[in-house]
């Protein structure tokens, strides 16, 4: 149905405001990827466009609780995949204590232009399109960073199993640079005490007497040389 066509048939609904999701958007590749969880909240934030207000819708948990949403790690999760299936795009940070995070519609033009965290003159309209996700071989979705994780852990894995026959069963040993039982202190002596010479003779006899005996005495009276006549 065309624009004109709705526009004329508001006498055959009920209620004056709706959200409006193109068949652009509900045929492509990201809304096709995107969890039921994930489309469930971007219907509940859509409700937010009042035509005037895009780039400045909230998701913060004073606006969703009301509408059911209770659990924070639920609607965290939601926002990341409506965010990696081009489904919504966050045009400002939020920040503590109170400062809440934007979010447009980007198969909308983009309404709010200051206080953003993103260039304004860098928004595209699409990116459901071009969805961050792959699907994998057994036919569930990631993001594209996701299977980049998976594949990097995976290659770590390859590697570190390579390196592991390089390496001991019991570990790497230090090298031995002292005995097992410690540094001995070197032996300069014998264990049981210095040794004293042993000569075959002692230089000076037992009864201290002289090295070299003197002559015999001559016969008393006389030069023991003969007779003189």
């Amino acid at each position: 149905m065309t624009a004109k066509k709705f526009r004329g048939n508001g006498d055959k609904r009920d209620g004056k405001t709706f959200v409006a999701l193109p068949n652009v958007v509900l045929e492509s590749p990201g809304y096709r990827q995107a969890s039921h969880t994930a489309r469930s909240l971007l219907i509940d934030i859509a409700t937010q466009y009042s035509g005037h207000n895009n780039g400045k819708l909230v998701a913060c948990v004073k606006y969703l609780k009301p509408m059911g949403w209770k659990g924070n790690g639920t609607v965290l999760r939601a926002l990341r995949e409506l965010q990696d299936c081009g489904l919504l795009i966050e045009t400002r940070k939020g920040a503590r204590p109170n400062k809440a995070a934007w979010f447009a519609l980007p198969w909308l033009d983009l309404d709010q232009v200051h206080d953003l965290t993103i260039n304004p003159k860098l928004y595209q309209r699409g990116a459901y399109l071009r969805p961050d996700k792959t699907q994998s071989a057994n036919g569930t979705t990631r993001t594209r960073k996701a299977s980049e994780a998976l594949m990097a852990g995976a290659e770590a894995k390859r590697t570190a199993k390579k390196n592991a026959g390089l390496t001991p069963s019991n570990g790497v040993a230090r090298a031995v640079i002292a005995p097992s039982d410690g540094v001995r202190t070197s032996i300069h002596a014998p264990s049981n005490g210095a040794i004293r010479c042993a000569l075959g003779s002692l230089p000076t006899p037992l009864d201290s007497a002289y090295l070299e005996t003197p002559s015999p005495q001559g016969p008393p009276g006389g030069i023991g040389l003969g007779a003189m006549h």
